[in-house]
Protein backbone atom coordinates (compact mmCIF):
# COMPACT_ATOMS: atom_id res chain seq x y z
CA UNK A 1 0.00 0.00 0.00
CA UNK A 2 1.21 3.70 -0.76
CA UNK A 3 1.30 6.81 1.15
CA UNK A 4 -1.67 8.98 0.01
CA UNK A 5 0.55 11.69 -1.23
CA UNK A 6 2.55 9.43 -3.56
CA UNK A 7 0.98 10.88 -6.96
CA UNK A 8 2.56 13.55 -5.98
CA UNK A 9 6.39 12.00 -6.45
CA UNK A 10 5.77 10.17 -9.11
CA UNK A 11 8.00 11.18 -12.32
CA UNK A 12 7.25 11.49 -15.67
CA UNK A 13 9.14 9.04 -17.56
CA UNK A 14 7.34 10.57 -21.48
CA UNK A 15 4.80 9.57 -23.78
CA UNK A 16 4.97 6.74 -25.99
CA UNK A 17 1.90 7.10 -28.75
CA UNK A 18 -0.89 7.49 -26.39
CA UNK A 19 0.98 5.64 -23.12
CA UNK A 20 1.87 8.36 -20.23
CA UNK A 21 4.06 6.53 -18.62
CA UNK A 22 5.57 7.47 -15.05
CA UNK A 23 7.33 5.82 -12.07
CA UNK A 24 6.55 6.16 -8.31
CA UNK A 25 9.37 7.91 -6.06
CA UNK A 26 11.98 5.80 -3.71
CA UNK A 27 9.94 6.73 -0.42
CA UNK A 28 6.85 5.25 -2.33
CA UNK A 29 8.54 1.67 -3.44
CA UNK A 30 10.58 1.52 -0.11
CA UNK A 31 6.67 1.73 1.30
CA UNK A 32 5.27 -0.99 -1.14
CA UNK A 33 8.08 -3.36 -0.76
CA UNK A 34 7.82 -3.14 3.15
CA UNK A 35 3.44 -4.15 3.31
CA UNK A 36 4.24 -6.59 0.55
CA UNK A 37 6.95 -8.50 1.86
CA UNK A 38 5.60 -10.95 4.47
CA UNK A 39 4.58 -12.78 1.04
CA UNK A 40 7.03 -11.63 -1.36
CA UNK A 41 10.62 -12.71 -0.64
CA UNK A 42 12.40 -10.66 -3.62
CA UNK A 43 10.64 -7.91 -1.93
CA UNK A 44 12.40 -8.28 1.67
CA UNK A 45 15.52 -9.35 -0.36
CA UNK A 46 14.49 -5.34 -2.69
CA UNK A 47 14.92 -3.43 0.56
CA UNK A 48 17.88 -4.99 1.78
CA UNK A 49 19.52 -3.73 -1.76
CA UNK A 50 17.61 -0.17 -0.98
CA UNK A 51 18.97 0.33 2.33
CA UNK A 52 16.24 2.73 3.80
CA UNK A 53 17.71 4.95 5.54
CA UNK A 54 16.24 6.50 9.27
CA UNK A 55 13.56 8.27 7.91
CA UNK A 56 12.72 6.13 5.38
CA UNK A 57 11.88 3.84 7.97
CA UNK A 58 9.97 6.15 9.67
CA UNK A 59 7.80 6.82 7.11
CA UNK A 60 7.24 3.93 6.41
CA UNK A 61 6.43 2.72 9.66
CA UNK A 62 3.84 5.82 9.95
CA UNK A 63 2.66 4.92 6.58
CA UNK A 64 1.41 1.42 8.57
CA UNK A 65 -0.07 2.96 11.24
CA UNK A 66 -2.38 4.77 8.94
CA UNK A 67 -2.95 1.73 7.21
CA UNK A 68 -3.91 -0.07 10.62
CA UNK A 69 -5.84 2.69 11.59
CA UNK A 70 -7.91 2.49 8.42
CA UNK A 71 -8.36 -1.71 8.38
CA UNK A 72 -9.15 -1.16 12.01
CA UNK A 73 -7.27 -4.54 13.07
CA UNK A 74 -4.84 -4.14 15.18
CA UNK A 75 -1.53 -6.47 15.31
CA UNK A 76 -2.60 -7.15 11.51
CA UNK A 77 0.47 -4.91 10.04
CA UNK A 78 2.87 -6.86 12.40
CA UNK A 79 4.70 -9.41 10.35
CA UNK A 80 5.85 -5.63 8.72
CA UNK A 81 6.99 -3.74 11.28
CA UNK A 82 9.16 -6.94 12.41
CA UNK A 83 10.95 -5.97 8.85
CA UNK A 84 11.21 -2.61 9.61
CA UNK A 85 12.91 -3.55 12.95
CA UNK A 86 15.28 -5.98 10.86
CA UNK A 87 15.69 -2.63 8.40
CA UNK A 88 16.83 -0.18 11.41
CA UNK A 89 19.10 -3.18 13.28
CA UNK A 90 21.13 -3.31 9.64
CA UNK A 91 21.35 0.40 9.67
CA UNK A 92 22.54 0.35 12.71
CA UNK A 93 25.65 -1.71 12.06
Amino acid sequence: MLPLDWRKRTLDLGRFGRLHVRCIGRIDLICMKVYSSPKRPQDREDLHYLKPTPAEIKTAAENLDRIERECMEEGKLDPQRKQLRRLMEQHDR
